[in-house]
């Protein structure tokens, strides 16, 4: 199940992060407030929200939320949180978002204004899963 959920998560990771940078690439112009500029990327990508990331996983929301979090949401829509190994879901996840995020050019408007990034699982039901939060320490640590 590992490489099968990474090896469609991961292109559809990109996906969604493309979309995202294109999205603060246009809304840059004449916003200089780091919270506004959220609010308005959120509104922009929501509009083009849900999107199907493959293997029953759906991204449903973006959100602003105060003090620069980020929120993406996310549904599994074949599965209930009682039949998840959620620990196993976020351990495996948590290290490719971070990477993802300290790598990715289209995100350092996110990493040189701080911004915490919040993914939220839900599962079909709409029942709470898990979360994974990147703060700013963790994707400009050097480990």
């Amino acid at each position: 199940m590992k490489k099968k959920l990474q090896n469609v998560i991961i292109p559809k990771l990109f996906s969604a992060t493309i979309i995202l940078a294109v999205l603060l690439l246009l809304q840059s112009c004449g916003l200089n407030n780091t919270q506004k500029k959220l609010e308005e990327v959120a509104t922009e990508v929501s509009k083009r929200l849900p999107m199907d990331l493959g293997s029953g996983l759906k991204w449903t929301k973006a959100e602003a939320l105060p003090n620069k979090v980020f929120k993406y949401s996310y549904v599994w829509e074949n599965l209930e949180v009682a039949a998840m190994d959620t620990a196993a879901f976020k351990k495996e996840q948590e290290p490719t978002i971070l990477e993802t995020i300290k790598s990715e050019p289209s995100l350092k408007y996110f990493r040189d204004n701080d911004v915490v990034m919040e993914y939220d699982y839900n599962d079909k039901n709409g029942k709470p899963a898990y979360t994974i939060t990147i703060a700013p320490e963790m994707y400009k640590s050097k480990k």
